[in-house]
């Protein structure tokens, strides 16, 4: 739609080019994209698919437990039966997505340099190093490996910010209200799928209609029609949310936290400033993200100011409440901050390589460029290459380290232990029982799973005071389990099979009331007979510790 939404003289490019680059894209992101073991998130997230495809009347808007908007959950759900892996099957959705958010940053680089009226010529060249770029950006290549938002986010964003270009400029009537309703079409997607986030995209065309030309713009009074249609058409997708008797409170619904939180200190600001800057050093690579700095100072100082003004307009709404208002800052909250990036960066390396090709170029002069050009993907080549191929090693910030590899976010233990229940369970059917927590065992297990009609599973709501088996008052023999946490079920009296072997999985150390405890000394201390048969470990951290699942044998 984003390319056939441009004039004829703008789309210089072949379109089946730019599905082309698509594709590869998707391609690059497909090797290795089951290796790296479920993130909690992960887990918490096709859970919630697995039971919006089971029963989507009941479910549908579950994930506002949370609270989430639901439109990934939806998506995923719809996607399960790409793969026999539930886990794989919501990555291949954000790999899905990822490819698909080539078209919309071509057709926005497009946009910008005809909006602005820098030269035409290298238009397509610019849009096309962009997203080589993107194709080549480990922060892109690991986000949209992932079955979280942040892939869909993206796409949607960048659809955003094109269609914000579009409304602020003069045009018939009809071609503007058109562009307006698909802008609310686009900004109520986005509010569908991230929270605080997608509310900074509103910003988007008093951005694009303050930098643009005043012989550029549409009347104000046009503009604030169109910005009207825009938001009763967001409103019409994104209301219902606020409807359904699943979840909080529409303050929490909305804005995630409902209650008053006291204000960052300024310290506290500028640290994540300094995190964002480390994350973008880390996952763009030192190569592309000086190339994308010196391409932004490059429009500075070749006096090309609307665009400047807008890539960097860009960049402040993107990370500017994040800086501003995140007492929680992880990296991939930060990653579309990497799109006004790859749009500078391809507008130099377009600006470079059309002069190398000049015929009173030096041929010597030119061949260097070209291999510059090359070596500058080769870093970024390497770490896309080390994501696929081990996922120990993959280049990762200390905190997402700690999430995806070391800490007990990261699903490789439980993984490992669900493999040995397993085996067991090949020979003799069993019992498996969690703790009633979030994320990785509990989540991963139920996932994972599902459809083991050798393995029956329940939730233990007590297990943080430590009992595990609670016998229930009113039926003697029975206890007192959970079966899918994520149902809100409350916890009912439960007959476990007879002659199967009752086992119990538990992270090491255990979060309890009174802070984190050994497992086998909480557990230990109040289920007498309890036997740890195996315990899994997750690589070590930075320390030397071991995050670990921990499996106990009940009866």
């Amino acid at each position: 739609m984003p390319l056939a939404m441009l004039p004829s003289s703008s789309r210089r490019f072949p379109a089946g080019a730019v599905w082309l680059l698509a594709l590869v894209t998707g391609a690059m992101r497909l090797p290795g994209l089951r290796d790296l073991p479920v993130f909690g998130d992960e887990a918490i997230h096709v859970h919630w698919s697995q039971l919006v495809r089971e029963d989507p009347g009941r479910f549908a808007f579950v994930s506002m437990q949370d609270p989430k908007p639901p439109l990934h959950f939806w998506l995923v759900a719809l996607a399960l039966p790409w793969a026999s892996d539930p886990i794989r099957a919501g990555r291949l959705v954000s790999v899905f997505f990822g490819a698909l958010s080539i078209a919309p940053l071509f057709a926005v680089v497009l946009e910008i340099r005809r909006r602005f009226r820098t030269p035409d010529a290298s238009a397509a060249h610019a849009a096309l190093a962009a997203c080589v770029l993107a194709m080549f950006c480990p922060f892109a290549a690991f986000s949209q490996r992932l079955a979280l938002a942040e892939s869909l986010f993206l796409c949607e964003s960048l659809l955003a910010v094109l269609l914000a270009l579009r409304i602020a400029v003069g045009a018939p009537r009809a071609t503007g209200l058109r562009d307006a309703a698909f802008f609310g079409v686009a900004l109520g997607l986005a509010m569908l799928t991230r929270q605080n986030f997608s509310y900074a995209l509103w910003a988007f065309p008093a951005l694009s209609f303050g930098c643009l030309a005043p012989a550029e713009r549409c009347a104000p009074r046009e503009f604030l029609t169109r910005l009207a249609l825009a938001g009763v058409v967001a409103l019409l997708l994104w209301g219902p949310l606020l409807l359904q008797p699943t979840g909080p409170e529409w303050r929490v619904r909305v804005f995630h936290v409902g209650a008053f939180r006291q204000p960052l200190s300024w310290a506290s600001r500028a640290g994540n400033a300094v995190s964002i800057a480390s994350w973008l050093w880390t996952y763009l690579t030192p190569p592309l993200l000086l190339l994308c700095l010196v391409g932004l100072v490059h429009l500075l100082v070749s006096r090309n100011l609307r665009v400047f003004a807008f890539l960097t307009g860009w960049m402040a709404i993107v990370t500017g409440p994040l800086v501003l208002f995140a007492s929680v800052l992880f990296s991939r909250y930060a990653f579309t901050v990497s799109a006004p990036l790859w749009v500078a960066g391809g507008c130099l390396a377009a600006w470079v390589l059309a002069r190398a090709r000049r015929p009173e170029t030096a041929p010597l002069l030119r061949r260097a460029v070209f291999v510059l050009a090359a070596a500058l993907l080769v870093w970024p080549a390497r770490d896309l290459y080390r994501q696929a191929k081990d996922w120990r090693s993959s280049p990762l910030s200390p905190p997402d380290r700690w999430q995806y590899v070391t800490g007990w976010p990261a699903g490789f233990a439980t993984e490992q232990a669900l493999a040995w229940l397993r085996g067991r369970a090949s020979a003799t059917p069993l019992v498996l029982v969690t703790p009633d927590v979030s994320g990785n065992p509990g989540d991963t297990a139920q996932v994972l799973l599902r459809g083991e009609s050798r393995i029956a599973r329940y939730a233990a709501p007590n297990a943080v005071t430590g009992e595990v088996l609670v016998a229930a008052p009113d039926l003697p023999g029975a206890f007192l389990l959970s079966g899918d946490l994520r149902k809100m079920e409350p916890p009912a009296a439960v007959r476990l099979p007879a002659g199967r072997p009752v086992y119990f999985l538990a992270p090491d150390p255990f979060l309890t009331r009174n802070g984190w405890r050994p497992a086998r000394e909480f557990f230990g201390a109040a289920n007498p007979g309890i036997d740890a048969v195996a315990r899994f470990e997750n690589p070590a951290g930075t320390s030397g510790d071991h995050e670990a699942i921990v499996i106990f044998r009940l009866k």
